[in-house]
This record gives C-alpha cells, sequence and structure tokens, in this order.
C-alpha cells in the first residue's frame, strides 16, 4: 500500500499520496438519530439543523465532556469518527504522515495520536503543516505562513539559517476563520435580497443552507472588471435575483482583514518580509490589496504540502516507538535559486514595471489580457488591452494590477503557466517571470524599465 499524507486544516482535510489528492473533507459533523453525518455530508445541511452541528471539534479538539444530550461525549469522540471517515474515502489501510498545524498544543497532539492508533491509520510521522508550506513554496529565507482554518488565522513564524527552515511559534488570530468570513457575506446577500427583492433566505433554515452552499460558486465568478456579483437563488415558488455590489462586498470584510493586518504588521520587518498565503485566504475578495507592505509573496493552490511531504518523508519519518512532531527542515539552494517544484525565485525586493510579449513592452497597471480568437467584435483592443492568441480558451484570459505589495495576475479559475508551472487564480509577478496561456500560446515576461 502506498504512504498516504493528511493535511489537517480543519476548513478542508486532505488525504494524498503519489498520484495527487485522493479525498477532501471538511470539518462538519451532524447528528442525525443515532448516525454521525461526516465532511460534505455534514456541511450541506448543518444550516438545516444547527444545534445537532459541530464544526469546532478539531480546533477545540480534547477529552472534555460535552453536554449536548447525545451520544458524543466530547470533541475527541467526533475527531475519531472523522478520522475513520478519512480512512475509509481515502482509502487508507497502512501509513500516515500527519501534517498538523503549529496551534495544536502537545495535549491536543497527544488526542490525535492515540486516536489515530485506534484507526486503520498507521502514524509513522508528524510534521508542522507550516514548515511544509515554507519548504512547499520553495523559501530560502526567513518568511510568515498565513494560514486560513474553519475559525482561525495561524501565522506560522519560518527562521531561514544554516540552510535549515524552522517552524519557530505561531500567531493564533480566533474570529477570522473562513466561517466568520461566510458569515459576513451571507448576510451582506441577504440584505442584497431582502432589499431587490423582498426576500429573507435566512428566516427560512432550507433557504438559509441553500444560500451557504452558493456562496463559493457566486464568489467564483468574480471578476475584478464586474461592479456587482450576481446572485440568484431558486425557490419553491420563484426565482430571487439580486446584485451584490463589489465595493460593498470588500467593506463588509474589511474589519477582518484590519484584525488580521494589525497582528501581521508587527511581524513584517526585514527578516520577515515574505508572507506565503493558502489559496482560501488569497481568494477572499479584496484581501490582497489590504496586506501592509511585503517584499514578495507566494499563494499555495492546494496540493503543494502534501507534495513536500512526500518529498522529505525520510526526514518526516520517526524511528522506533515515540512519534515526535518535526519543526525543522533542511532547505537547499539560496534566496534567488530555483524553488520548490520549479518556480523560479528572481525578485530579490525588485517589481516589474512590463510586461514584454512579441518584442513590445505594456506597462503593468489595471490591464486585460484577451484572446483575439474569441472576439467577435475586436473591442478587446485598447492600451489597457494585451491579445495573445489562445484557440479555444476564454475572451477573457486575465488581469493584471499593481498596488504596493507588488504586481499580480489573476486568472479566476482559467490555469495558465507561470515560469513552466500550472497555476490559475491570484498570482503574484515577480521580476523574470514568464506567463503563458496554453502550452503552445505567446509567452509574456515580466521586466522592469528604469528611467534615464
Amino acid at each position: 500500500m502506498s504512504l498516504k499524507i493528511i493535511e489537517l486544516n480543519d476548513a478542508g482535510i486532505k488525504v494524498g499520496d503519489h498520484g495527487g489528492i485522493v479525498a477532501h473533507s471538511p470539518g462538519f459533523a451532524l447528528v442525525v438519530g443515532s448516525e454521525l453525518l461526516l465532511g460534505e455530508r455534514a456541511e450541506k445541511q448543518a444550516r438545516l439543523q444547527p444545534t445537532k452541528s459541530y464544526n469546532k471539534y478539531w480546533y477545540e479538539l480534547s477529552m472534555e465532556p460535552l453536554n449536548h444530550g447525545n451520544h458524543l461525549r466530547h470533541t475527541a469522540d467526533i475527531a475519531f469518527a472523522h478520522l475513520l471517515h478519512l480512512a475509509e474515502i481515502g482509502e487508507i489501510e497502512s501509513d500516515v504522515l500527519l501534517a498538523v498545524p503549529g496551534s495544536f498544543s502537545s495535549q491536543q497532539l497527544a488526542i490525535l495520536l492515540g486516536l489515530a492508533k485506534q484507526s486503520p491509520i498507521n502514524p509513522i510521522g508528524v510534521v508542522d503543516s507550516g514548515l511544509v508550506a515554507g519548504i512547499a513554496a520553495g523559501i530560502c529565507e526567513s518568511s510568515l505562513f498565513i494560514d486560513l482554518q474553519l475559525h482561525q488565522i495561524v501565522v506560522t513564524k519560518l527562521n531561514f539559517s544554516n540552510g535549515l527552515l524552522t517552524s519557530e511559534s505561531v500567531v493564533q488570530i480566533p474570529g477570522v476563520g473562513s466561517q466568520n468570513f461566510i458569515n459576513l457575506m451571507m448576510q451582506k446577500a441577504t440584505d442584497s435580497f431582502i432589499e431587490q427583492c423582498r426576500f429573507n433566505p435566512q428566516h427560512n433554515a432550507e433557504y438559509e443552507q441553500l444560500l451557504y452552499s452558493q456562496l463559493p460558486l457566486w464568489l467564483s465568478q468574480y471578476d475584478d472588471s464586474q461592479t456587482n456579483l450576481m446572485l440568484e437563488l431558486k425557490t419553491s415558488d420563484a426565482l430571487h435575483v439580486a446584485k451584490m455590489p463589489k465595493e460593498g462586498l470588500i467593506a463588509s470584510l474589511q474589519s477582518h482583514y484590519k484584525k488580521i493586518n494589525q497582528e501581521l504588521e508587527p511581524l513584517l520587518s526585514d527578516q520577515y518580509s515574505t508572507l506565503i498565503l493558502n489559496k482560501g485566504l488569497a481568494s477572499l475578495p479584496g484581501y490582497m490589496a489590504s496586506l501592509p507592505e511585503f517584499k514578495s509573496i507566494k499563494v499555495l493552490q492546494g496540493h503543494e504540502i502534501i507534495e513536500a511531504c512526500l518529498d522529505h518523508v525520510d526526514r518526516i519519518v520517526t524511528p522506533g516507538e515515540e512519534i515526535h512532531l518535526v519543526r525543522s527542515l533542511p532547505v537547499a539552494g539560496g534566496s534567488n535559486s530555483t524553488g520548490a517544484h520549479g518556480q523560479i525565485e528572481l525578485d530579490g525586493g525588485e517589481a516589474p514595471t512590463h510586461l514584454v510579449y512579441r518584442s513590445r513592452a505594456v506597462a503593468l497597471g489595471d490591464i486585460q489580457i484577451r484572446n483575439p480568437d474569441n472576439e467577435k467584435d475586436g473591442s478587446g483592443t485598447s492600451s489597457k488591452t494585451i491579445n495573445i492568441s489562445a484557440g479555444d480558451l476564454p475572451t477573457l484570459l486575465g488581469e493584471t494590477h499593481v498596488n504596493s505589495s507588488g504586481a499580480f495576475i489573476e486568472s479566476g479559475e482559467l490555469e495558465f503557466y507561470l515560469n513552466s508551472k500550472p497555476v490559475k487564480g491570484l498570482q503574484k509577478i515577480s521580476l523574470g517571470d514568464q506567463i503563458q496561456f496554453g502550452i503552445q500560446g505567446d509567452v509574456l515576461t515580466a521586466i522592469q524599465v528604469q528611467n534615464v
């Protein structure tokens, strides 16, 4: 049997191996009679039966008694059931490496290992997931990993010295997890439906669950070129359509962004000037623009931590019976070397000013990258547009933006190549980066033009 990796982030626990991610399960549980539903099945019904729903059992993992009048004794019971669920959907029958957040206390880690040993999961090593995030990002300098979980943000301070990357400590920021953001966005969407349709989806549990389930779909269609998000909810008797202004949505999230950034600002220094974000945080509307100034940023797309664990198995596995948490791993190369999985690090603190393609330089700013093969009226041609031939790909390929934190490209759900590596969504552009839409497409190169 192949070695499996479990990446324990309750916003979406992942199971993976050399073939990629094989299972994904959010940290939700729901009591239905004598049955305990887990993961996605539980999340899809959480708003229907809130008093029987649990989503803090990883965040508050302990043996403290629960007083909810059902057969669950404590949060460890739910966590154990979730481990069994992960073993089933991830087809785990043998050895496992666990990547756990640095916010886990020694007591919680002991509970986790005790539960795992009573399940089909055989833990042979445990590593700090923040440390592995730094390895996965190809970081060869001290940096900060900012991880979005269900109920908190965990900031891991990574120190690079003498070829070793070490997880030194963590800062927990409660109350700004993905569920907190979802609650804010649901309320903003509800306000739009009430104002424009005289319909309140949160007055009915079924429609509230529908609103919760539809929100990720609406956000996936988020586009900086749009001024509104189009919201559609189909009930038993009507189709309700509302517009949610983008500026209003971002403004509603600013209090949470401010709370996160107030914790980050004292940490940002010459030592910790590089940020690593998970995709969930980087994808929140307007968050990247709210960040304080920093030297560079890396956004993990979701699979990299599992890949990096597999690359460092020999250094994570603990020989013998006693398992200890790995908080330090060797890193090869220097600050301008090729990073893990082929990502090229060239920024060195300098931001690009232009993109070059077909011997033409275009100043970076609010630029649309369009595919003229799908343009029917030629409307994409302007000084704020780069037209590159991309066959059957969509008309709008991506957009670039520049702020105090640097230059960025956003492609939504469309995959493109950054330094020959397939990526999508929001990516920072560094000096020397090469961008392609389609493996045979035109190459856009990020350069810096100096005024003479």
